[in-house]
């Protein structure tokens, strides 16, 4: 049985929520979150569309993590918005340090597994 209070959201609902460049869609994300924000739906997302979020902002739209990580980061804050694949303090500390190191996402989530890392990213491994 679908439980339609509880969606999987894919990378473009939470780009054009944070671009409002199509307003159609603008107003149907937003109005989403709002269901979100008010506890009448759940959504989920995976952690490889936080990842397409945040290569699509910087390469195509060409945004800096200032213009844009402070708003993903109060997406996932929300109460009811739930990672389903990944640990979700996890991936806000991984945004987090992305403010403050030049690594990707990929790179500082692993980082921020605390497991041991073997990269030849010479970045990373001044990290690690």
């Amino acid at each position: 049985m679908v439980n339609l209070n509880a969606v999987v959201v894919d990378t473009n609902v939470i780009l054009r929520l944070l671009l409002a460049d199509i307003k159609d869609q603008y107003e149907k994300a937003k109005a989403l979150f709002r269901q979100v924000e008010m506890g009448k739906k759940k959504i989920f997302i995976s952690v490889l569309v936080v990842n397409e979020l945040i290569w699509i902002m910087e390469n195509y739209y060409e945004k800096t993590r200032g213009e844009y990580l402070e708003q993903v980061m109060s997406l996932l804050a929300l109460k009811n918005v739930k990672l389903f694949d990944a640990d979700k303090k996890l991936v806000v500390e991984a945004l987090r340090s992305m403010l403050k190191y030049n690594l990707d996402f990929t790179d500082l989530y692993i980082w921020k597994t605390g497991m041991d890392i073997v990269s030849f990213d010479k970045q990373l491994n001044k990290l690690i």
